[in-house]
């Protein structure tokens, strides 16, 4: 029936994005790509029903593709996913805008990888954009998603040469994931290693040497804090 195909292709999802997280990169996209056949079966049934899904799914894809260095079709897949949740914006805003952000985040990493550096700035100002606006009236929700999506929109100012803007978007994502580190440390030291080491890589394109050391100095602790056998 429809109901155990969504089930099964839900589990499935999951399953590929554990695998990923094991380092098992060919095997998670073979369930990823699962996942998407029979979503893709179930929506032209029942679009209204299955379509979420499929876009959820069409993002899980996207970066299993990309983790096995398939970028061009990690790039096509991380379009459709945008071009579904756009028209499911349509319909319902209020349910879908998160997941539109989300994706335009992850289209633009993907845009990157293939080098089109203009257009992946764009989906980034974007996905930033949407973001605020959700914040603006959910802030808990949302903190995390701003952040992650202010650190993507650091990388590809850098990318096309706006330093400027670059390290204004790198200090808010840092900022941000500081507090939520403080509070949650277990799950967002990975995130704030990452902004730190963007950080770092703008005030050193911007020769802020002083700072780039004082966040050096920040980086080489929050390791030895996550890896306190280093710490002898």
């Amino acid at each position: 029936t429809a109901s155990d195909k969504n089930e099964y292709a839900s589990l499935l999802n999951d399953y590929a994005v554990g695998l990923s997280e094991m380092g098992h990169h060919k095997q998670a996209l073979e369930a990823a790509r699962e996942s998407v056949r029979i979503y893709r079966e179930l929506s032209a049934g029942n679009p209204a029903a299955f379509l979420p899904n499929l876009a959820l799914s069409l993002n899980n894809m996207a970066n299993r593709l990309s983790n096995v260095g398939q970028r061009k079709l990690a790039l096509e897949a991380a379009q459709e996913a945008v071009e579904l949740y756009r028209d499911l914006c349509a319909i319902n805003p209020a349910a879908f805008r998160p997941a539109l952000a989300q994706s335009l985040n992850n289209l633009a990493n993907m845009l990157s990888d293939v080098g089109q550096h203009e257009q992946a700035l764009e989906a980034a100002q974007e996905a930033v954009k949407l973001y605020r606006d959700l914040c603006a009236g959910n802030p808990a929700s949302f903190r995390q998603g701003i952040a992650i999506s202010l650190d993507t929109l650091a990388n590809r100012l850098s990318d096309v040469g706006q330093h400027e803007q670059a390290l204004e978007a790198a200090l808010e994502a840092a900022t941000l994931f500081r507090d939520l580190n403080k509070t949650y440390p277990d799950f967002f030291c990975s995130y704030l290693e990452t902004a730190l080491h963007t950080l770092l890589s703008c005030l050193q394109a911007m020769n802020r040497s002083a700072e780039a050391a004082a966040v050096e100095a920040e980086l080489q602790q929050l390791q030895k804090n996550t890896n306190p056998k280093h710490n002898t």
